[in-house]
């Protein structure tokens, strides 16, 4: 009895041998741990993460940009108006008369924009939301971030492009009529824009259309690849 006892061991420790022995053999089939049928395993994409946290981050300053428009549509002509009646008050030189009128034109000027400020912000806030939607998704990582992300991408895109004739019909006239008061205002004698300032008005345009897309346009771009769709398309929710 003694003795089989031993074989017995022996052959439990011999077979456990084999077992560690296959698990550090890069050559031999794994047989200790495997991916339930039919399914596989996928590394996740570090660019799921990596616009998760940006889009976070992106969507607060939109917040706070978002804000900062609701204030400015409501307080812009209570602020001109009181800064004019404040220089106005302060004295009677001609100076001080000419810098309140200028006041008086800038926030007229605003006043006049406020539409264009009022659009434009509700367009904010719907982005804005869209992005944090995407970005809470991508973090989580849901099967619809990715689908999400994009719906915002394409949104900025459109509504850059709208705002490209709005810009060129509507809000860049405007600043060179109250331009133009303003340096009457100013004791000099106005002048239409020359083609200059015209060209670069239009390149500033241009630019700042280029740098409103980057980001978006990345976004689409690396959440669109093969590796990202697949690692989202297996996750359950």
């Amino acid at each position: 009895m003694r003795g089989q006892g031993r074989h017995v061991f022996f052959l439990q420790d011999r077979a456990l041998s084999l077992n560690l022995a296959a698990m550090d053999n890069p050559y031999s089939a794994p047989n200790m741990v495997q991916p339930p049928s039919g399914q596989a395993f996928h590394i996740e994409p570090r660019a799921i993460k990596v616009f998760g946290v940006l889009h976070i981050i992106f969507a607060g300053f939109g917040i706070l940009s978002v804000l900062f428009g609701l204030v400015f549509i409501f307080a812009v002509e209570p602020i001109f108006n009181m800064l004019a009646e404040n220089m106005a008050e302060s004295g009677g030189s001609a100076a001080e008369q000419e810098a309140a009128e200028v006041i008086r034109l800038l926030g007229d000027m605003y006043q006049g924009m406020i539409p264009y400020y009022a659009v434009w912000t509700a367009i904010s806030a719907v982005l804005v939301i869209l992005l944090m939607r995407a970005g809470v998704l991508l973090v989580k990582k849901r099967k619809k971030a990715a689908s999400a992300s994009h719906l915002w991408s394409w949104a900025v895109v459109g509504a850059t492009i709208i705002n490209i004739p709005i810009s060129l019909l509507y809000t860049l006239p405007l600043q060179r009529e109250f331009q133009e008061k303003i340096t009457e205002a100013a004791g000099t004698a106005a002048t239409s824009a020359s083609p200059f300032e015209s060209a670069s008005e239009i390149v500033g345009l241009i630019f700042g259309v280029v740098i409103a897309l980057i980001y978006p346009i990345l976004a689409l771009i690396f959440l669109k690849r093969a590796n990202v769709t697949e690692f989202l398309a297996a996750q359950g929710k």
